[in-house]
């Protein structure tokens, strides 16, 4: 591992302590959440099913075709399943990045 040196040649850190601070920072510097937002999806649909064509970590497009509002590009970071008199539900979580 190359360590940065200051002007006189030494080292600013030792190889473990650098590791650690180098982790440190890019725990700081990693992409905060913009939005995260819940909804249902409706499980009867045959075109997409999730666990089979998608996957909590997918990055995927939603449409709010009751509002006219499409999100591409939006991550699926959680999945409640539930079941109740009415059957089986979904209760997405999204990030957008």
């Amino acid at each position: 591992m190359l360590l940065p040196k200051l002007s006189n040649g030494k080292s600013i850190a030792s190889p473990s302590k650098y590791s650690e601070l180098l982790k440190e920072k890019g725990k700081q510097n990693l992409v905060p959440t913009k939005t995260k937002s819940e909804s249902q999806i409706a499980v009867q649909s045959t075109q997409f099913q999730y666990g089979v064509d998608y996957f909590v970590g997918d990055f995927v497009t939603v449409e709010h075709r009751r509002f006219g509002l499409r999100q591409n590009k939006i991550q699926l970071i959680g999945m409640i399943e539930s079941f109740d008199q009415n059957g089986r539900n979904l209760t997405p979580t999204f990030k957008e990045v």
